[in-house]
């Protein structure tokens, strides 16, 4: 177990031909680096990484993280915009023990208390929402790291143990979230997930301007019903609804601050006058914005 910061003096040699429990905490670093990963977790402070999993690109945005499941093939590309980031490794075995403690029974695990179970197969995606749990954690893992002067060679089995627990909270709820869709075979059911995702991420990066359901729908590669219908069972609430959330969020946000007038928040997020954001946000909160503290 083993938290190493990275820095422009390490060399791709200097890296294990094994991954077990470990971190890598980057900043201003880029290697071009192949191995065949254990369970990972790429996380982007600052910045941009570029990766190819199993033959595929994957360009991670900063606030976001990917899931890479045992046994992928992993290329880390250099990347100039790579600025502050870290890599997180677990073990199969660490895995499997903390998710057969979550799934079974107490009278399972008193009975077989020896037994690990199988590592779990996770969703791999890149995750990027600002509310999402996992990379809420990751966030304040990686600042916690940062604050430390010496990590290497540092061990902490439970800093592990809780990492694990906070992956599969988050993995028990898309797993959730993926059984909700109307579909019979799974494949599909997660490309849908996918794809309504995809819709998502494109609603909550243009909270600045109206957008319509059938551009989010294009943007997910699905019909305009299709993409409604699935979005609600996926995430239990409507497109535009979950748009009309952000935006609200972002307009207390800018309220709080008290950097902007009323007029240039409404302004900010796509309405074309105050009356029509005042409306909205009284509608939403339950009182008008110039009322918000």
């Amino acid at each position: 177990m083993q938290i190493t910061k990275l820095d422009e003096y390490w060399r791709v040699n200097d890296f294990p031909t094994q991954f077990s429990n470990e971190i890598y905490v980057s900043e201003k670093t880029a290697f071009y680096f192949s191995y065949r990963s254990v369970f990972s977790l790429k996380y982007v402070a600052k910045g941009e990484e570029l990766y190819h999993v199993g033959g595929q690109e994957r360009r991670i945005p900063a606030g976001g993280y990917l899931l890479v499941n045992d046994g992928q093939d992993v290329v880390s590309l250099p990347h100039p915009y790579s600025e502050q980031a870290m890599s997180v490794f677990l073990e199969n075995g660490l895995l499997a023990d903390v998710h057969r403690t979550w799934t079974e029974t107490a009278n399972g695990l008193a009975d077989d208390p020896f037994s690990t179970g199988n590592a779990p197969c996770f969703f791999e995606h890149i995750y990027r929402q600002p509310d999402d749990a996992l990379g809420l954690f990751l966030g304040r893992l990686r600042q916690r790291m940062t604050q430390q002067k010496d990590l290497t060679g540092e061990n902490n089995l439970e800093l592990f143990f809780e990492i694990a627990e906070q992956v599969i909270s988050s993995q028990i709820t898309v797993f959730q979230q993926i059984a909700r869709i109307a579909s019979v075979q799974k494949t599909t059911r997660e490309e849908l997930y996918r794809r309504v995702s995809v819709g998502r991420d494109y609603l909550a990066d243009n909270i600045h301007r109206p957008v319509s359901l059938h551009e989010v729908a294009r943007q997910a590669c699905l019909s305009p019903y299709h993409f409604h219908r699935t979005f609600q069972q996926v995430f239990g609430c409507s497109p535009l609804r979950f748009l009309k959330a952000k935006k609200m969020e972002k307009a207390r946000q800018m309220l709080r601050a008290g950097h902007c007038s009323v007029s240039e928040v409404g302004f900010s997020l796509g309405y074309p006058d105050l009356f029509s954001f005042s409306k909205d946000f009284k509608k939403w909160e339950g009182l008008p914005p110039s009322k918000w503290e």
